[in-house]
């Protein structure tokens, strides 16, 4: 089945997306927060445009990713 995956143990917590609370598929860091996520899920939260990703000036901060 794609995307199931069976772990031995439980994965740790710093493993876990803060977004979907799931492992982290293809991980990038903010630079701006230096907090990890799931690629996917960082994009989706900025292409959301929701209340705290928006600056006073009403524009989306600019965010550099990098591979954690």
């Amino acid at each position: 089945m794609p995307g199931f995956h069976k772990f031995l143990e439980k994965p740790k917590q710093w493993l876990l997306c803060l977004l979907c609370r799931k492992p982290m598929h293809e991980p990038v860091q903010d630079s701006t927060l230096g907090q990890c996520f799931c690629n996917t899920c960082l994009q989706e939260l900025l292409s959301e445009r929701v209340p705290w990703t928006i600056s006073l000036s009403g524009s989306l901060p600019v965010v550099s990713l990098y591979p954690c």
